[in-house]
């Protein structure tokens, strides 16, 4: 298994197209998924992406793919 490298999340990364980082593949401290306001269920559809962009939002968020 291969890590990559610390890479910053950016919002406009999830507007325009499809991201790598999925929702239910995500491990994230339970403090800064609560300060982004953890998953709106009212969405009908693209909750993952949601979380990703108010994630992304946030200062020091960054992100290594596996």
């Amino acid at each position: 298994m291969t890590i990559t490298a610390l890479q910053r999340l950016v919002s406009g990364e999830f507007m325009a197209g499809h991201s790598q980082i999925i929702g239910s593949a995500m491990i994230f401290r339970l403090s800064k998924f609560m300060r982004a306001g953890m998953f709106d269920e009212s969405l009908p559809a693209c909750i993952d992406r949601d979380i990703n962009i108010r994630l992304s939002s946030l200062p020091g968020i960054n992100y290594a793919g596996l």
